[in-house]
């Protein structure tokens, strides 16, 4: 009798053991869900910013671009009036 009663609490305390294992995977896998749904989110948001930063970029280049084109224009006409002043000169002088 003493070896059965030995043994059943040898089973009571595994099934307990067993228990708490289970108790402590559950809690560890809610735990590894929360922290995915956080990372996927701080990813999101990591995109979200780079798309942002990315068409920020994009603008600068084409105002970039734009100023570049309206500076050669500009040196372009300082040229043209450069000339003819030249011009003018030629006829006063």
């Amino acid at each position: 009798m003493s070896d059965l009663n030995k043994t059943r609490a040898a089973n009571e305390a595994f099934q307990a053991q067993v228990e708490q294992m289970e108790a402590d995977i559950i809690e560890r896998s809610r735990d590894i869900e929360a922290m995915e749904r956080k990372l996927k989110d701080d990813v999101n948001r990591a995109s979200a910013r780079i798309r942002t930063l990315e068409e920020e970029l994009n603008n600068f280049k084409n105002d970039n671009h734009s100023l570049k084109k309206d500076n050669i224009e500009l040196r372009n006409h300082i040229i043209t009036l450069e000339q003819l002043l030249c011009v003018k000169e030629d006829v006063y002088a």
